[in-house]
């Protein structure tokens, strides 16, 4: 199945927040912006800074709400998995960006459309995904996913500096303060694995979807088909109004399954 020109917002589902500005966060958009890193230009120049679409058309945060803790398997201990803080998840320009880690409501936990049995805990993982689209339907794909050690963090993912010693004095450089490490998969990375001698195996015939665990997906026009444990919704549901993003340090008085009113 060829993929859509229509393109999805990148789901980024990590485990902390580093203190971050809207300026760095749409530099890390255009980095991992396929469309836009095919060029050797400094990934700030790829969108001109007057002409940056909006973040929430670019990136979806998957971070828990506090109710998704409370009601978790560990109830608020669980959340000690996740040691976000107010003061970098609260932020306004983070606000409309986030989306909920389950889409079943606190009735279908148990059951519902949760092949995995992932609702109830809490991730620590950190995956990053670019949902795409076939062009004969609308069936879900993904164009890539990223499995991997980074928070959405400065000091994980880099920081573009001026460098002033050494070699590279009067020079731009990525500084990262953090080694981190991750597995990424395309369908170019599954090429291989198939039959080399047909002729039809190329990556336009090569879909990634989700598990679904209902007899497997049903695609149009693709021989080759990859499914992906995705622990998380292809399409995640955003916070409604009354949802609140988790964070250790925040207000939460209504207790848990266990008698608990906090993480600690």
């Amino acid at each position: 199945a060829e993929i859509s020109s229509k393109r999805a917002p990148v789901l980024c589902q990590f485990s902390s927040i580093g203190s971050l500005s809207s300026k760095w966060l749409q530099k890390f958009a255009s980095a991992v912006d396929s469309s836009c890193t095919h060029t050797t230009d400094l990934v700030n120049n790829c969108f001109p800074e007057k002409d940056q679409p909006p973040l929430a058309s670019r990136l979806r945060i998957i971070w828990p709400t506090s109710e998704e803790i409370r009601n978790s398997i560990e109830g608020y201990r669980g959340g000690g998995s996740m040691p976000g803080t107010m003061k970098n998840i609260a932020k306004d320009f983070l606000v409309p960006l986030y989306h909920r880690w389950t889409t079943r409501s606190q009735s279908n936990f148990n059951g519902g459309d949760d092949p995995l049995k992932t609702a109830r805990y809490v991730p620590h993982i950190k995956t990053f995904v670019q949902p795409a689209y076939g062009k004969a339907s609308m069936e879900p794909l993904i164009e890539w996913i990223l499995i991997t050690s980074h928070n959405l963090s400065k000091a994980a993912w880099g920081e573009i500096q001026n460098c002033s010693t050494g070699r590279s004095a009067g020079y731009k450089v990525l500084f990262i303060r953090h080694w981190e490490l991750g597995v990424f998969f395309s369908p170019a990375t599954f090429r291989n694995y198939f039959d080399r001698s047909d002729e039809d195996v190329d990556d336009g015939h090569i879909c990634i979807v989700p598990y679904t665990g209902k007899n497997g997906p049903k695609l149009n026009n693709s021989r080759h088909v990859v499914e992906v444990p995705l622990p998380f919704d292809l399409h995640p549901c955003p916070y409604s109004d009354s949802d609140t993003p988790w964070s250790v340090d925040g207000e939460n008085s209504t207790p848990d399954s266990f008698g608990r009113i906090g993480c600690y």
